[in-house]
């Protein structure tokens, strides 16, 4: 029975990236800590899921005009961190900042909770305009998450 082999660009990226694994490990060193997804938008009182890699027994702080908060219920694997937002930080209309610090890395990083997320938008040209562009007293639409929690219509 012929094996079956993996086509050669995927074989060698995998091949380095197993030795770039190797060579970090062997010098003692541990991947930087990274976030690559949160849920997305959270109300207070909600549980906010940040997932990456390098977060095990990371502390999240969060920092809003309202000030500095420490979520009281917080939890840290090595692939997420969860903490309840809470009630007197990151208004829903109000985007805020996560500081993540873990242990063992020389710097906390940082990741905007509730903060509008564009996935694209899409306008009325006007003649000779380029496409994707809007012109002036058209409409614009605009499509993504966090973008507003209003219950009102905001074009008039």
């Amino acid at each position: 029975r012929p094996v079956r082999q993996l086509p050669s660009s995927v074989s060698s990226g995998m091949f380095a990236a197993l030795l770039l694994f190797v060579a970090a490990a062997a010098q003692g060193q541990s991947p930087a800590p990274a976030i690559y997804w949160s849920t997305n938008p959270n109300l207070p009182n909600e549980t906010v899921i940040l997932a990456g890699s390098g977060l095990g027994g990371a502390t999240v702080s969060l920092h809003s005009a309202a000030g500095t908060v420490k979520p009281q219920e917080q939890t840290a694997w090595e692939q997420s961190v969860k903490f309840v937002l809470p009630a007197t930080a990151c208004a829903a209309t109000a985007p805020c900042t996560a500081e993540v610090c873990v242990p063992g890395q020389p710097e906390c990083f940082q990741w905007a909770v509730n903060a509008p997320d564009v996935w694209w938008a899409s306008g009325s040209p006007g003649l000779g305009a380029p496409a994707g562009s809007a012109v002036c007293g058209e409409q614009l639409r605009v499509f993504g998450r966090s973008l507003g929690w209003t219950t009102s219509s905001s074009s008039s």
